[in-house]
């Protein structure tokens, strides 16, 4: 298998995702909107990301499927708490996948 390199999170971590054991599709770039049809009934292997690098995709966002994938949303503007929180969090659930949107909020997705 060929592995693409790309600037764009679905080229530069999309097969780690899928290593990891999430779901995920590509996403308009800068939306939440599905680059795919019918993908709430999608499951995503490396040749899926090989093939959407080579044919159109390869500038879209990376999209997590949440349906076994729960996200912890801290929608919380203290930094002081956030990082309390992150510890504890770390400590029985494991690090996830974070994202930061306007920092120091942040959501982070799990595997179940």
């Amino acid at each position: 298998m060929s592995i693409l390199k790309s600037t764009t999170p679905l080229g530069e971590y999309g097969y780690d995702v899928i290593k990891m054991g999430f779901s995920l599709i590509p996403v308009k770039q800068n939306t939440k909107q599905p680059a795919i049809p019918n993908w709430t009934e999608f499951k995503a292997n490396p040749k899926h990301i090989t093939k959407w690098m080579s044919n159109g995709k390869a500038n879209c966002d990376l999209g997590i499927l949440t349906e076994n994938n729960p996200v912890l949303d801290l929608d919380i503007h203290d930094e002081d708490l956030v990082v309390n929180l992150m510890e504890v969090l770390t400590e029985r659930y494991g690090r996830g996948i974070r994202k930061i949107g306007q920092s120091p909020k942040l959501a982070i997705v799990y595997r179940t």
